[in-house]
């Protein structure tokens, strides 16, 4: 295959800005409850619900409320933030290495991943409480997560044991410290 940018196929940022846009949708998704709040579930047992779990926790009675902008965080109480933001860097360089041409076999299963993790996030469409919750995510959103991190990890793994201590010692320190 051709190297990215060679014989005007793409251009030569696409690949940057490729993992740029992941990172940028994980972003979203997490500042997404700082400036939305998602209303509007139409069940009237579902309000019943939710007002009667907000009146117990003390919260504002919001009985239409969905938390649907809450989803990310959910991902982070099962698996962790750092697995959360593993995963991140994970899929941003699993992206630009497919738009590299060095990673075809990861292009179908970065779709399908990709696309089942931020339409389920987005719009889980589950009761919001951790039950429920992990009814909607442990079918393929976590696993994702979990698949990217792991995948993350290992890169990581191999860039630092190929990288000599000359050329980057504070990168070993750095890492060594975490």
């Amino acid at each position: 295959m051709a190297a990215p940018g060679a014989g005007g196929d793409r251009p030569p940022w696409l690949p940057a800005a490729t993992a740029w846009a992941v990172v940028a949708v994980m972003a979203v998704l997490a500042l997404r409850p700082l400036f939305y709040t998602d209303t509007g579930h139409g069940d009237e047992a579902t309000a019943t619900y939710i007002g009667r779990l907000q009146e117990l926790e003390g919260l504002t009675f919001q009985p239409d409320r969905t938390y649907y902008e809450m989803s990310l965080y959910w991902v982070g109480w099962y698996v962790g933030l750092s697995t959360v933001l593993l995963a991140t860097f994970g899929a941003a360089l699993i992206a630009r290495r497919i738009m590299c041409h060095r990673a075809p076999q990861w292009v179908l299963p970065a779709m399908v991943l990709s696309w089942t993790v931020v339409t389920t996030l987005l719009r889980p469409a589950i009761t919001p409480d951790h039950p429920w919750a992990s009814r909607r995510l442990i079918v393929l959103v976590l696993p994702a997560f979990i698949l990217f991190a792991v995948w993350f990890a290992a890169w990581l793994t191999r860039r630092l044991d190929s990288a000599s201590e000359v050329r980057r010692p504070w990168l070993r320190r750095v890492l060594a410290a975490t």
